[in-house]
């Protein structure tokens, strides 16, 4: 599950003459791209319809695209998975990820956990409390509960299943990744910390890993 914006059309070509042209005869996934069209004018939703229509990749949900709500696009997208696909694992990433398929695919396939969360996981990160990046609402400690970052990550399905089961009663941050961490703090999970997914420095993400 690619996380994407409804204007940006080049980044998801280019996701798809990249690292998504690998074969997937060969590998066992399927990729969309979501995004919201609630709010969006004439032209934006025919361009949008177009390309659904052309690629047959594309996840349209019905919310408005803006970072105020990419927590609630998460859930959203968790919830349509949970409901219309048949998967071992999730993997969410953002399209200015770039993903090395064939080994995340291939360390996959052995790994047989339906409540893996893959991921570079930070457990330092403050709570903002003003400024653009304020999280009022986050009350359970002045730092994060550790949460794998946002560029990419795994979840096996019994966690997307929980996540999805529950979206009704769970609190939605501001930060979407730090949710999850928080969402997924108290359960029964195999964090599987790997600094290969840390994007800021490179490596399975940007090297990489999704």
């Amino acid at each position: 599950m690619i996380l994407s914006s409804p204007g940006n059309n080049a980044l998801r070509d280019t996701i798809r003459d990249t690292w998504l042209s690998v074969s997937k005869k060969n590998h066992n996934f399927q990729a969309y791209f979501v995004v919201g069209d609630r709010g969006l004018n004439t032209k934006q939703v025919y361009d949008l319809a177009q390309e659904k229509s052309q690629h047959s990749d594309l996840l349209v949900l019905p919310i408005h695209d803006s970072y105020a709500e990419l927590t609630r696009k998460l859930v959203k997208t968790l919830e349509v998975a949970n409901k219309n696909f048949k998967f071992d694992y999730v993997l969410k990433c953002d399209d200015d990820t770039f993903v090395d398929v064939e080994r995340v695919t291939k360390e996959l396939a052995s790994a047989s956990d339906p409540f893996l969360y893959w991921g570079f996981f930070d457990g330092r990160a403050p709570v903002q409390t003003r400024g653009k990046w304020a999280d009022t609402g986050y009350k359970l400690c002045d730092r994060y509960i550790p949460y794998a970052l946002g560029g990419g990550y795994v979840l096996g399905r019994e966690l997307v299943n929980f996540i999805a089961d529950n979206s009704r009663i769970l609190e939605l941050y501001n930060s979407e990744d730090a949710t999850v961490g928080a969402w997924l703090g108290g359960l029964k999970v195999n964090r599987k910390h790997d600094t290969r997914l840390n994007i800021r420095i490179g490596n399975l993400l940007s090297d990489c890993l999704c």
